[in-house]
């Protein structure tokens, strides 16, 4: 990415930091230091923001390509895991591959587009972005399937489900990047600027900032080491790792293939 591309990501990111109104303005000591590291803070929350949407950048035009390039092998792949994986659990009724069952038709089911792919809400995104829509849907729907989390968390995931899938159907980009971006964890940093003085305002503005702060340096380190993210950065690479994944991909086929005939015979 040019040095320009960073730029225009770090000032969007700058300008996209919420205001913090209803501060008296007074000279006060007190204040003007907590407006000082504020000031810092939000420079620094905005070149972290960057580095993050870099990364994310990187990593989603990989997972892309892999998809466009895979996309048929990975989807027959669940299919037969799924088919084998019903076969067995009807024959043994066992727990276990009950569970295994329902992690593999919420795998099959997060990765399935919706009828015709709901070509009229699609077909008013260019190329890129239908591309982007598809494979944000497909990665986020795999994390937050109600099949696929704790019992605890089942309704929340719900909530998220159904707003991926709202957003997917009217081919909205926007509110489902914002969906895949509360499912990462960004935090939304808002004060009740009414209910607070001054001082106290800006205390609380700047602990949050910093436990945002926090949050992004993890984020960013935590991407950096991400094995996904290795690769990502490497495109010279891309063709032969989706060879042997595809390679792969054939090879369980074939195994899934032989395990259901064995199984539908018996």
């Amino acid at each position: 990415m040019s040095i320009l591309r960073f730029l225009a990501v770090f000032q969007a990111a700058a300008e996209q930091r919420p205001a913090l109104s209803g501060v008296q303005t007074w000279d006060d000591p007190e204040v003007e230091a907590l407006r000082k590291k504020i000031a810092g803070l939000d420079v620094r929350i905005a070149e972290l923001s960057a580095r993050k949407t870099v990364i994310d950048e990187v990593i989603l035009a990989f997972q892309i390509a892999q998809y466009e390039a895979l996309g048929g092998s990975f989807e027959s792949c669940l299919r037969l895991r799924l088919e084998f994986l019903r076969l067995k659990a009807a024959r043994s009724g066992a727990e276990a591959d009950l569970h295994a069952e329902r992690e593999a038709a919420a795998e099959w089911e997060g990765c399935q587009p919706f009828a015709a792919d709901d070509n009229a809400a699609l077909d008013a995104l260019g190329d890129d972005e239908r591309a982007e829509l598809r494979q944000r849907y497909r990665s986020a729907a795999m994390r937050c399937h109600p099949d696929r989390v704790p019992e605890a968390g089942k309704a929340t995931a719900q909530g998220f489900f159904l707003r991926l899938q709202e957003a997917y159907r009217s081919g909205d980009l926007a509110a489902l990047r914002a969906v895949c971006r509360e499912l990462d964890g960004a935090a939304t940093l808002q004060v009740d600027a009414l209910s607070l003085p001054g001082c106290e305002l800006l205390r609380r503005h700047l602990s949050d900032l910093q436990d945002h702060a926090a949050d992004l340096i993890l984020a960013v380190q935590s991407a950096q080491l991400d094995p996904l993210y290795r690769k990502a950065i490497h495109p010279a690479d891309w063709d032969a790792e989706f060879a042997e994944i595809r390679e792969r991909l054939e090879e369980e086929c074939d195994v899934l293939q032989r395990q259901i005939r064995i199984l539908s015979r018996g």
